[in-house]
């Protein structure tokens, strides 16, 4: 199925993303996106949660906005997550502690930490620890698509397709 904002089409009122996630979690609502294509996404930024979903929608792909771990950790026991993407920073934690509880729930599932600003210091303790990427605002869509692709490739265990695991060979 997909979500209510499809449905609707292009001139027709499109709910605020709260009326939207009542909508596609009420009991026997026909608009729930389908599991495999939700991605939680713990983010205290409205607009970083609005600029995904843009990219997203069109891709097939619907994300959940979480305020909090808490809120991560009962999300993830009530259904399989594709992969989960966060903030670098949060009221109640940092990126670190959403891999550590991904981690927890299942060993594999694939964690984007997005940041207003780029650190290479963080960018690279976040690779290291097995973040699957870093992705900076103000998201340019190419990257986010290249980024909801990851989200659903087919990999065995901790393995990422060889385009993302090497560095690119300059052209002449």
């Amino acid at each position: 199925m997909k979500c209510l904002a499809s449905r609707l089409g292009p001139r027709s009122f499109a709910p605020s993303h709260s009326v939207a996630s009542q909508l596609a979690t009420a009991p026997g609502s026909p608009y729930i996106a389908e599991p495999s294509r939700t991605i939680p996404f713990l983010t205290t930024r409205p607009q970083h949660l609005s600029r995904l979903s843009q990219i997203a929608e069109p891709m097939g792909f619907r994300f959940e906005g979480l305020a909090s771990l808490d809120a991560l950790a009962a999300y993830l026991r009530k259904a399989p997550a594709l992969a989960v993407w966060t903030d670098a920073y949060l009221a109640d934690g940092d990126w670190r502690e959403v891999l550590s509880l991904c981690r927890e729930h299942s060993p594999h599932l694939p964690v984007f930490v997005t940041a207003s600003s780029d650190s290479p210091t963080l960018w690279t303790e976040a690779l290291h620890a097995g973040v699957a990427e870093w992705i900076v605002a103000p998201f340019a869509a190419p990257e986010v698509r290249r980024c909801l692709l990851l989200s659903a490739s087919p990999r065995e265990g901790n393995e990422w397709p060889v385009e993302r695991t090497q560095p690119r060979q300059a052209t002449r």
